[in-house]
């Protein structure tokens, strides 16, 4: 394997960080841009997968606490309201949106540490499953 060009590691570099606040669109336009740049399309095709496993994480737990929620509130609603309490929605709430902080947070770290991989010119693969030609 060719040794990585100085422009392919900052293209990669450039799309990762650009993912942060255009989480999508940056890693589809670096599949599109890169061309003939293994290197890129690699790193674009990591921060894709990547916002795809966190669009479904998360999208899971909204739709499960919004069932949850959902089916609470009918359960209230079929015995008249008399034992609901505002406060546990309220919890349950300020818990979601950190969790979805923390999450987010997260995420930006990954992004950053896949951006310093990409400048560094590592392929970001585990190597275990995936040994590096020599």
């Amino acid at each position: 394997m060719e040794p990585v060009q100085q422009h392919e590691k900052s293209l990669a570099c450039a799309m990762h960080i650009a993912s942060i606040p255009f989480p999508w669109m940056a890693p589809i336009v670096g599949i599109l841009v890169s061309g003939n740049l293994p290197f890129v399309k690699h790193h674009s095709w990591r921060a894709l997968k990547g916002q795809l496993i966190t669009a479904a994480i998360i999208g899971t737990v909204t739709i499960a606490s919004l069932s949850y929620s959902i089916y609470n509130l009918y359960q209230d609603y079929q015995n008249g309201f008399k034992d609901f309490d505002i406060w546990s929605i309220l919890i349950k709430s300020v818990v979601m949106w950190v969790g979805f902080f923390l999450f987010g947070l997260w995420n930006t770290v990954a992004s950053v540490i896949d951006a310093l991989r990409a400048q560094r010119g590592d392929w970001c693969r585990r190597k275990k499953a995936l040994p590096m030609p020599k």
